[in-house]
């Protein structure tokens, strides 16, 4: 049997909120049309699919849904949702300068 790399209950999703402008973190498991493949270490969403858990779709044209899952255990996954938050708020608003 192979040993889960993540533990779905430590999993978290930053997601677009409502209005675009904005990101929410949600409890992964609770994040409909997410499905995660915690031994291999992956997640899809809609289109987007077997992104590696820690990292964001990059995507940021397409402002609905999941931007990335990550395990909120370790360090470098909360500082890359950080970055991945502030990157895909601030295309946002570059475009609603426009």
């Amino acid at each position: 049997m192979t040993k889960n790399r993540f533990e779905i209950k430590n999993l978290v999703a930053l997601c677009y909120s409502d209005n675009h402008n904005y990101c929410t973190v949600r409890n992964a498991s609770k994040v409909r049309s997410l499905t995660i493949d915690a031994s291999r270490g992956t997640w899809s969403y809609n289109q987007f699919k077997n992104i590696k858990i820690g990292e964001s779709r990059e995507n940021y044209n397409n402002p609905h849904g999941v931007i990335g899952v990550y395990d909120r255990t370790v360090i470098d996954h909360l500082d890359s949702m950080v970055s991945d938050a502030i990157e895909s708020v601030d295309e946002r608003l570059d475009e609603d300068d426009d």
